[in-house]
């Protein structure tokens, strides 16, 4: 084969596997019928928090629990999920409201030991959000001001969208189709500059293996990889249709490598 014939018969076939992962990925909207978080029950969990550097460093990240109940609100059924972030100087605590089957967001609500707070209150339809939050800092080293007021605004939606960025994160993904191969591209709240437009995440499940759950306990997970442009993060998530849903979670941050794993 001469190397001309070499080098059409590799750009064919990359092109062939790029059209097969696009028509494999799905572009999922806000109460896609195939997304259902009604399996979803009731948990209560903690992991441990590591970071590791290329180097060898390793960091000490805390702990962070969740809790999920299932409630109603307003005559709806709901998922409440409350997840705390503690590392050792301060928390940072998540508290989110969804519909139970569509896992659409209802309430989204944000505190830290800092004094920064935020909440979205989402409309029945999912069309509409109100927003209430800190003021942005002019720079990270900016103290807080209390005299300065709080923003506040409605936004009125393209389409409808789910949380992600707002405290949903794994177990959001856990309610759609899980199988090698699946991927999805899916409209969520633009948190960081709320607006009509939605952020995008898409997501990639690759194959399932073993991993440790606990304390002498392991449990089959599919491997997930995340990727939300919108905050640069990248997740790399072990989930399970079992309590509790999300089993190992990896996340590069700060020049480390962080793994946060079941307690």
């Amino acid at each position: 084969m001469t190397m001309q014939r070499l080098f059409a018969v590799v750009i064919l076939c990359l092109y062939a596997f790029a059209v097969r992962a696009a028509e494999s990925q799905t572009f999922a909207h806000g109460g896609d019928a195939r997304v259902d978080g009604t399996f979803i029950q009731a948990y209560k969990a903690k992991w441990k928090i590591t970071g590791r550097g290329k180097d060898g460093t390793v960091k000490d990240g805390g702990t962070w629990s969740d809790s999920v109940q299932v409630a109603k609100l307003h005559d709806r059924d709901v998922l409440r999920r409350a997840q705390v972030w503690n590392y050792g100087t301060g928390t940072e605590t998540f508290v989110n409201f969804v519909d139970r089957k569509t896992l659409l967001p209802i309430i989204t609500e944000f505190t830290n030991t800092q004094g920064i707070y935020y909440r979205f209150e989402y409309s029945a339809d999912g069309r509409v959000v109100r927003y209430q939050r800190s003021p942005a800092l002019k720079d990270d080293s900016a103290p807080y001001n209390i005299s300065d007021p709080m923003e506040q605004g409605t936004v009125h939606l393209d389409v409808p969208v789910w949380d992600f960025n707002g405290g949903m994160f794994g177990l959001l993904i856990s309610a759609f189709p899980l199988e090698a191969g699946y991927a999805a591209k899916i409209p969520v709240f633009p948190l960081v500059e709320p607006n009509a437009h939605p952020a995008w995440v898409d997501f990639s499940v690759s194959d399932k293996a073993t991993v440790a759950a606990g304390p002498g306990k392991s449990v089959e997970a599919w491997n997930v990889v995340a990727n939300s442009p919108a905050t640069k993060e990248v997740m790399r998530f072990a989930l399970a249709k079992e309590p509790p849903y999300v089993i190992e979670l990896r996340q590069e941050w700060q020049g480390l490598d962080w793994t946060f794993e079941l307690m």
